[in-house]
């Protein structure tokens, strides 16, 4: 099949920029599926504001979306995947529409944004990241139905070496701050520094240290490089979740890396953790410092659940969701 992968925003990148700070959670999405199509056997080609003409970059061609904007004659394609804006469907002629949602998007937010009247008349089945993305997206917004693929995340994680003795009294998160950072400042300063006074918060920038803030260090950003060096000397990442939160890739990316996990499951996060095994879920303030604290002070606990991650490293991979895509092209008539 001829697919092609659509994206209107901003972001100058292709496949060689993927370890890049500029990357994010949708273009990792982007950058993974559509090589693993292409391994598949699929034409594929992504339009987006690369600034390629027809690039061929492992398997894919990558051209700048102003070549379709400009052509006066619409490329034809078997399917067209849309990222986020079913809108940019006009730009091709395609036999099958799918749109990769990266929010739960209420009907409000769907109709602000112009979402309607496209998805009327390019009727677009909705592709979603988890169980909780599937019963979060409402018909309304997904009214031509809904594909669960579940995300994996990039190789670079699940190909590191990781050194038990690299790891330090460290809890990590490195979602974004508006994910209820605020809240878990407020458990960690209150909760669980004053009972692990040698232990260290690192956060992900924008955010200003205050002096209510103890041992709170903000992470460099760069590279995905980077981040991997700070998660290879994580022994804790402290998640409380986020309702907008579909998927959580910082999650993910923690529990390949073998980092156990505390959270309250806000939003998907309750499927990045198994509780008990390698992570908490916990009820409350008081037990999510209470779970924080066995992580960070106890070695058997800490040990058990590192194990028990290692146990599930390598077991789902980007080729699984493309596979699932595959099959799902191959049999929808």
């Amino acid at each position: 099949m001829k697919i092609f992968f659509l994206e209107n925003s901003e972001i100058e990148y292709d496949s060689n920029d993927r370890y890049e700070n500029k990357i994010r959670g949708g273009e990792s999405v982007l950058i993974n599926l559509s090589e693993k199509m292409s391994s598949l056997g699929h034409e594929i080609h992504v339009f987006n504001k690369s600034k390629h003409n027809r690039k061929k970059i492992n398997g894919v061609f990558w051209s700048n979306i102003d070549f379709l904007k400009n052509n006066s004659i619409k490329i034809s394609c078997d399917v067209a995947i849309a990222q986020a804006d079913a809108n940019i469907f006009g730009l091709v002629k395609s036999k099958k529409n799918f749109l990769l949602s990266h929010s739960v998007q209420k009907f409000e937010k769907f109709f602000r944004k112009n979402q309607a009247f496209p998805f009327i008349k390019y009727r677009p089945k909705v592709i979603v990241a988890s169980n909780y993305h599937y019963k979060t997206r409402s018909f309304l917004t997904s009214f031509y139905g809904k594909i669960k693929l579940f995300w994996s995340i990039d190789e670079i994680f699940s190909n590191c070496q990781l050194d038990n003795s690299l790891v330090e009294k460290k809890a990590i998160f490195t979602t974004r701050p508006d994910r209820n950072l605020d809240l878990l400042l407020e458990i960690w300063n209150k909760k669980i520094f004053p009972f692990s006074k040698e232990s260290y918060l690192f956060i992900n920038p924008p955010y200003t240290i205050k002096s209510t803030d103890k041992n709170v260090k903000l992470r460099t950003l760069g590279s995905q490089h980077n981040l991997l060096k700070d998660l290879k000397s994580s022994r804790v990442m402290l998640v409380p979740g986020h309702k907008g939160e579909i998927y959580c890739l910082a999650a993910r990316e923690a529990a390949e890396m073998c980092i156990p996990i505390v959270t309250f499951g806000i939003g998907a996060l309750s499927e990045r953790v198994e509780h008990n095994k390698t992570g908490f879920i916990a009820k409350n303030t008081n037990e999510f410092a209470k779970y924080a604290l066995m992580l960070l002070n106890e070695e058997k606990i800490w040990f058990e659940f590192r194990n028990n991650l290692l146990k599930k490293r390598n077991k789902i991979s980007w080729m699984d969701a493309a596979k699932t895509l595959n099959n799902y092209l191959v049999n929808d008539k």
